[in-house]
Parts: C-alpha cells; sequence; structure tokens
C-alpha cells in the first residue's frame, strides 16, 4: 500500500474527529450555547473520549474513544443546527 494513502487515512480517521469536536465546542463555548451543567458535560465527554482513544490499552477501547469522538462531532453539530432554528 501506498504510504501516502496510509498518512491520509491515519489523518482522516484520528485526527479530524477531536480537532472537530474541539473546534465546535470552543466555537459554542464563545457563542454562549454552553453554560453550567451542560457544558461541563460536554467537556467531560471530549475529555474523556480523547483519553480513550490516546492511552486505550487495546485496539478496541481505542476504537470507542474514537467513536465517542466522532459523536460529540455530530451531537454539537445538531446542537448548532437546532439553536439556530429556535
Amino acid at each position: 500500500m501506498d504510504p501516502d494513502l496510509v498518512r491520509y487515512f491515519y489523518f482522516a480517521r484520528f485526527i479530524v474527529p477531536p480537532v472537530v469536536s474541539l473546534f465546535l465546542l470552543v466555537q459554542l463555548w464563545l457563542e454562549d450555547e454552553l453554560y453550567g451543567l451542560r457544558g461541563t458535560m460536554f467537556c467531560v465527554w471530549f475529555l474523556a473520549a480523547g483519553a480513550l482513544q490516546a492511552f486505550a490499552a487495546s485496539p478496541g477501547w481505542s476504537a470507542t474513544g474514537l467513536v465517542a469522538q466522532a459523536l460529540l462531532a455530530i451531537v454539537l453539530t445538531l446542537k448548532r443546527r437546532i439553536d439556530r432554528i429556535y
């Protein structure tokens, strides 16, 4: 397999979800959409998923952290879209 292709898949799988989640988290925080318990919950979700993804002892737990990061990005995107409607 081409080494450049492997680097691309690594970037797309393991770097993009945490970066997107962090970007959305900061953006919502600056717009004052995350406050109180809700903001704390999303920050803890981000940190727990990142720690699980980075420091997992097995590939299964690392994949669970990756899925948690992707789900967080989806939830934050939906929250942002729904808040703009209402």
